[in-house]
């Protein structure tokens, strides 16, 4: 076998293209990682990028912008945590006794879902976008 024959036999495969559903889960993952060591403002979609491994422009055929993106970082963390309630209270009929249950929740799974929360207070506390604040 010659040299060049062994090479095209022997060249790495290319890996499957990542489905657009999980190439979108993988870029919101390692937002939040970037939005929770960096904080909102020094994210930027360079960075977001480059710790997902793929360029700017896959970026951008997932989200229009890093505020779109961080508005559904924001969203999925509203909706889980929102879920988590609803689940856990279902069975209470007693308002009182919903908020109560609520609220040691909240304050009881601080460490769990720590990564969201530092996310939403950290934002809070820097931005001035009116947008994401309402959100």
């Amino acid at each position: 076998m010659t040299a060049p024959q062994r090479n095209r036999d022997e060249a790495p495969r290319a890996t499957a293209r990542m489905r657009k559903a999980d190439r979108k889960r993988q870029l919101l993952t390692h937002a939040k990682n970037l939005f929770v060591t960096l904080g909102y403002q020094d994210t930027t979609t360079e960075k977001i990028a480059r710790a997902a491994g793929v360029s700017e422009p896959v970026l951008y055929r997932h989200f229009e912008s890093k505020k779109a993106l961080f508005l559904e970082v924001l969203q999925e963390i509203r909706s889980a945590t929102v879920n988590r309630w609803l689940s856990s209270t279902a069975e209470l009929t007693d308002p009182l006794t919903k908020l109560h249950a609520i609220t040691d929740m909240y304050l009881g799974t601080t460490r769990e879902h720590a990564l969201e929360f530092r996310i939403m207070h950290r934002t809070l506390m820097e931005t001035d976008d009116s947008e994401i604040v309402a959100f």
